[in-house]
């Protein structure tokens, strides 16, 4: 991969939402170390609609040292840079809301691959048929309020702030932490379906998996229809989502092929 000119996909490319234009910035700390500049380099809006790469990280993993440094590196360089305007958009006020600007909680991204879902043989166990990514999500929060997506991607073997954007998707998020409080033992996997556009939160506690909160855009099992309703209470078995999806991605690989 040449140093910043190829994007991996990032949430709103792959959603297929238009809440907020991610700011990308892929290469900037190579730029810096390789011709010694201190200037950020100018954004890019390459969309490039593919799986990100899949990792061998154990399920449920916190992130590590330098996910999270790289996080708080992109804070820092994006957020906190006074030359970028555009940043109104994400729903700030002021600076003063943007310099308190911090990493709320991370959640790795999973995904499905499309041979099993589209495999009817396969029962739709979530548990097998998941599997992470190299991708995570940081919630931007200031003061109480989340504002965007920040995510952290793994570029040439090197952890990197890849984009910064999603308010609505992050929104969701926060509601779901407040409706199932980690203080009560509750944990969070992010579950997203490349080829139907959809994401979903699986709640669970101790062993056990009480369902999956599905987010905006929501789609109708029988249908396959977008809908437009978010409950952050309202626990669904993947076993009733799942099988819906299957029209949607079908139809999602046939038009990319």
């Amino acid at each position: 991969m040449s140093s910043g000119t190829t994007l991996q996909p990032t949430v709103d490319s792959v959603e297929g939402r238009q809440i907020s234009t991610p700011i990308r910035f892929y290469g900037i700390r190579k730029e810096k170390m390789m011709k010694k500049i201190s200037c950020i380099l100018p954004f890019l809006l390459v969309l490039v609609v593919s799986l990100p790469a899949l990792c061998l990280a154990v399920a449920d993993d916190p992130p590590s040292d330098d996910i999270k440094k790289a996080a708080r590196e992109g804070v820092n360089e994006i957020l906190k840079d006074k030359r970028n305007s555009g940043l109104h958009r994400f729903g700030f006020k002021s600076q003063a809301e943007i310099e308190s600007a911090d990493l709320g909680e991370g959640f790795q991204i999973y995904t499905i691959l499309p041979d099993k879902l589209l495999n009817e043989s396969i029962q739709p166990d979530l548990q097998s048929l998941i599997v992470p990514t190299n991708q995570w999500q940081f919630i931007v929060v200031s003061g109480i309020k989340a504002y965007a997506l920040l995510t952290v991607d793994l570029v040439d073997g090197k952890r990197m702030p890849v984009s910064i954007g999603s308010s609505e998707l992050a929104s969701e998020l926060s509601d779901i932490l407040q409706a199932w409080p980690s203080s009560s033992n509750y944990k969070y996997r992010l579950i997203r379906v490349y080829q139907a556009k959809s994401n979903f939160v699986e709640i669970s506690q101790g062993e056990k998996v009480l369902g999956i909160v599905p987010l905006n855009p929501v789609l109708d099992t029988t249908t396959s229809e977008v809908t437009h309703i978010f409950d952050p209470r309202n626990l669904h078995d993947p076993k009733e989502i799942f099988p819906g999806l299957r029209p949607v991605v079908k139809q999602n690989i046939e038009l990319n092929r």
